[in-house]
C-alpha cells in the first residue's frame, strides 16, 4: 500500500504508517508467543523476557552476532571448513552465546586484525569461574555497570588499564555468594 508522504507535525504519514505497521506485527508476534506457552505467565515476566530478547538485538545491531564460519573468517581462515575448525580449537577462550539452536561470537571480542581480545578471553576466565553462564556475562558486558560509573564494561576492553576496572566490576557484580 502506498501512501502520500504528507507532513504532519514534521513527520510524514509514511513513516507513521511503518510505525503502526511495526506495532501491529510485534503485537501479533508476542501474541502468539504467549498463546504458545503452556503456563500462565504473569505480566512482568512477559516483559522481562521481552527487555531480554530487546537487548540480544541491540547486541547483534551494534557489534554483530557471528556463526562459526564468520568467527573463523574473521580470525583469518580462507574457506568455512577452516574456519570452523579454527574457532573449534580456540572454543574455551571465546565467548559464545547460545541463540535459538546456534552458538554465535558477539563481534566485539575480536580486535580490528581479527584476533580474539586478550581482554575478553581474560575476563570470559574468570566469569566462568565464577559460574556465570557465556550469556549473561555478554549481556553484562554491553550494559552500563554501576561499578565503572555507568560505563558499558564492551567500552573499556581496548584499554588495558582500564581492564583491570571491569574485573573488578565483574568481580562485584558476580562474586557475591550467599
Amino acid at each position: 500500500m502506498s501512501v502520500p508522504a504528507a507532513s504532519v507535525d514534521g513527520t510524514t504519514t509514511e513513516v507513521l504508517l511503518a510505525a503502526t505497521q511495526r506495532t501491529v506485527a510485534a503485537i501479533e508476534a508476542l501474541g502468539a508467543a504467549a498463546h504458545a506457552v503452556q503456563v500462565p505467565a504473569s505480566p512482568q515476566l512477559a516483559r522481562s523476557a521481552q527487555h531480554t530478547e530487546n537487548r540480544w538485538r541491540h547486541l547483534e545491531d551494534e557489534f554483530g552476532l557471528l556463526t562459526a564460519a564468520q568467527a573463523g573468517r574473521r580470525m583469518g581462515s580462507r574457506n568455512d571448513r577452516a574456519a570452523r575448525t579454527r574457532v573449534s580449537s580456540a572454543r574455551n577462550s571465546l565467548l559464545a552465546v547460545r541463540r535459538g539452536r546456534r552458538n554465535l561470537f558477539p563481534g566485539f571480542q575480536f580486535d580490528d586484525d581479527g584476533r580474539p581480545r586478550s581482554s575478553v578471553t581474560r575476563l570470559l576466565g574468570r566469569a566462568r569461574s565464577l559460574d556465570v553462564t557465556d550469556e549473561t556475562f555478554a549481556l553484562w558486558l554491553v550494559a552500563p555497570a554501576e561499578a565503572l560509573d555507568a560505563q558499558r564494561p564492551v567500552d573499556l576492553l581496548a584499554d588495558t588499564d582500564a581492564v583491570d576496572r571491569v574485573g573488578q566490576a565483574l568481580e562485584r557484580r558476580f562474586g557475591v555468594r550467599w
